[in-house]
């Protein structure tokens, strides 16, 4: 099985995106979530209700979404954009994050092993700017009902250079771009048609 369909396969576990409504719904959630608003449940389709309370990993104050993938609460994984400040659980998620954000999209992080500041920017889907040594990990593995967040998230990281680690793909940022958007077109969250593609 190729990397995006390991990874869409597993996502699509937790959140259904591939539900009828399901995704589309989610990425209108999230573009309000990247500008820094809490979503109220009252403000989603019934589809979109239902893939926020079918996973734990959804967060609310109330009955008011505040994070699903893309969270108003400051993590590691900050960013920045023409419509707000938000931040998110990995590097697969702000790598989505400028997949259906006007961009430019930054993002900014930290190496995992280092603590080193590492940064992205990405606009229309592709990289635009990155330091020369970066390197992303991506799970490549996961057992069956392993948490979403210790299985993906923790492993979804940048690197100034990879480790020994085997549970995770190695991958160049463009090629993990390129594996993320994949996965989006996978989960119906943008269009085969909307792929980026260098100039």
């Amino acid at each position: 099985m190729s990397l995006p369909h390991l990874l869409a396969d597993r996502l699509d576990q937790s959140f259904r995106f591939t539900s009828p409504g399901a995704a589309h719904g989610w990425v209108d959630m999230a573009r309000r979530l990247a500008a820094g608003t809490p979503v109220p449940a009252s403000d989603l389709t019934a589809e979109t209700l239902d893939l926020c309370r079918r996973t734990s990993s959804t967060q609310w104050d109330g009955e008011t979404v505040t994070g699903s993938i893309i969270t108003t609460q400051p993590t590691d994984h900050q960013i920045t954009h023409p419509g707000g400040q938000a931040w998110t659980w990995c590097i697969f998620d702000a790598m989505l994050a400028g997949l259906i954000l006007p961009g430019p999209v930054h993002i900014t992080t930290t190496c995992a092993t280092t603590g080193q500041p590492l940064w992205l920017t990405i606009n229309s889907g592709l990289i635009t700017g990155q330091p020369d040594t970066t390197w992303v990990s991506l799970p490549s593995e996961f057992t069956a009902d392993g948490d979403l967040r210790a299985e993906f998230c923790c492993r979804a990281r940048m690197w100034t250079s990879p480790t020994d680690r085997d549970d995770v793909a190695w991958l160049r940022p463009d090629d993990a771009m390129h594996t993320v958007a994949v996965t989006a077109v996978l989960l119906g969250m943008i269009d085969a048609t909307e792929l980026p593609t260098a100039a």
